[in-house]
């Protein structure tokens, strides 16, 4: 009798043990066609790119889309001596190492960009809102199609193709290199023989992975932004879409206090 009853025991052990396993695979597929979501959309502006502003705005009211403004950071703004409280090194902006007061400085515009970035991270990831919204963050400098976040628009056809293990979409990516891992997405790798995966004009990162995985990663500068970030996509869930759902304005991009600052004096002249 008593090996009747454990053996009775073990067949329910184990169907339990199975009910739950398929259980979980049944949440996992699930969980994997979830489609990616855009719940709050950010723009990168500085104080004096109005113009620019304005463009942004009035493509968000075609598009009946809210669009926060996050002001961004003027890399002359902060003198020689605090570069290192915001976390860049010397080599980053020193053009002449015995420049030991700062009268020469490079990549101001790089730096001011990356600092921007980082600080609108910071704030997104400081947000109380679940681990799977999406913050796209987006530079003032874009053209949005007619279709963006519309009802049958690309990115809601391929928002249901995008892995869940997603930490950040890209939807406008120069040269980009990786995966394809369904039409339209591509999972981005690193490559340092190659200069690749450019731009950070346009890219969703996911709230949950901001604190534990970007945030960390950003906190010391030692490359421009979009080349710091390319370092993890081996590492990271990094995907694209390709092509772009979204692309750059020229005629806004050449108009750009951030452009103008890394352009050489001799260049200015011309």
């Amino acid at each position: 009798m008593a090996k009747k009853a454990d053996f009775n025991y073990i067949i329910t052990l184990v169907a339990v043990l199975v009910a739950v396993l398929i259980a979980y695979a049944i949440y996992k597929h699930i969980e994997f066609r979830q489609p990616a979501t855009i719940n709050t959309i950010h723009v990168i502006n500085l104080d004096r790119d109005s113009k620019r502003l304005e463009a942004i705005n009035q493509q968000a009211k075609a598009l009946n889309l809210t669009i926060t403004r996050f002001p961004a950071i003027y890399g002359k703004d902060i003198p020689y001596n605090q570069m290192r409280n915001h976390g860049v090194g010397n080599a980053m902006v020193r053009a002449d190492r015995h420049d030991h007061r700062g009268e020469k400085l490079n990549n101001l515009g790089i730096v001011g960009c990356y600092l921007s970035h980082r600080e609108l991270i910071r704030k997104l990831g400081n947000m109380d809102v679940p681990d799977s919204y999406g913050h796209l963050i987006i530079e003032d400098d874009l053209r949005l199609p007619s279709d963006f976040l519309q009802p049958g628009g690309r990115w809601e056809k391929l928002s249901h193709s995008i892995p869940a293990d997603w930490d950040i979409i890209w939807l406008g990516i120069w040269k980009p290199y990786g995966v394809d891992v369904a039409p339209g997405i591509m999972k981005l790798k690193s490559d340092p023989r190659i200069r690749v995966n450019l731009g950070t004009f346009s890219y969703v990162v996911k709230h949950g992975s901001i604190k534990n995985k970007i945030l960390p990663w950003l906190e010391y500068m030692n490359d421009a932004y979009d080349e710091q970030l390319n370092l993890k996509f081996n590492e990271w869930n990094c995907y694209a879409t390709v092509p772009r759902i979204i692309d750059i304005d020229e005629d806004l991009s050449a108009d750009s206090a951030i452009n103008k600052i890394n352009v050489a004096p001799e260049e200015k002249k011309v």
